[in-house]
């Protein structure tokens, strides 16, 4: 990747979709949750405002998408597949709303680099602004340390898909209750933190507060 070029991420359109739609599946195959003949992946419709999708760009071009999609423990696009493990989730949450996040793909040549974790930047703000208490997602366990090491918890014993052909899933949530402000900041979003006269770093008086931080110091996203 090259120096010169900032990864920038924005809210995609329907436009996108032909170039997001190219990476998921891609993705999928080479990880062998799709066949080179079997389906594409589908998009819920992006003018729905419970679903939001992601893209990194560079150079105007797609090399990375990630999807959100808000609501209660009927309305995720998982709810069918796992729905006692939702069920758990929203409990612990205490019935609050819930996002899924899903449909992650980076273009070769750039998963070393820090793409994945500009797109997970993003996400936790759509997350925190829409008032999510907890964020769900479902992950080859191979990847879970990436998640735990920002908060996310296992969640039930399911240990495969129904689709993509049976690949092994692991369920994942983070708790917004469980982790306070300055540490999702911290851990996902990599905010610059700095220490009080306290013992410990004074949380943010407010989300508002805390994103003007956080824009100040990132002002390409």
């Amino acid at each position: 990747m090259s120096a010169n070029l900032k990864i920038k991420v924005r809210r995609a359109t329907v436009d996108d979709l032909p170039a997001m739609q190219e990476l998921v599946t891609y993705a999928y195959i080479q990880k062998g949750y799709l066949t080179p003949l079997g389906d594409k992946i589908t998009y819920p419709d992006l003018r729905d405002t419970r679903h939001v999708a992601l893209v990194a760009t560079q150079n105007n071009r797609v090399v990375g998408t990630i999807t959100i999609s808000f609501g209660g423990p009927r309305d995720l696009p998982i709810c069918d597949e796992f729905p006692d493990e939702i069920r758990t989730a929203w409990h612990h949450a205490k019935h609050g709303k819930l996002a899924y996040v899903g449909r992650l793909a980076v273009q070769e040549g750039y998963r070393d680099e820090t793409v994945t974790p500009i797109l997970f930047r993003r996400v936790a703000l759509y997350c925190l602004l829409r008032g999510a208490k907890a964020v769900l997602c479902i992950v080859n366990p191979k990847h879970k340390h990436f998640y735990e090491r920002r908060g996310f918890e296992s969640i039930g014993s399911k240990k495969e898909t129904d689709g993509l052909q049976n690949a092994p899933a692991a369920f994942l949530a983070f708790f917004r209750e469980r982790v306070s402000l300055i540490n999702i900041f911290k851990k996902w979003i990599g905010m610059p933190v700095r220490a009080s006269h306290s013992s410990s770093p004074a949380e943010p008086s407010s989300l508002d507060q805390a994103f003007a931080h956080f824009h100040a110091h990132h002002p390409y996203f």
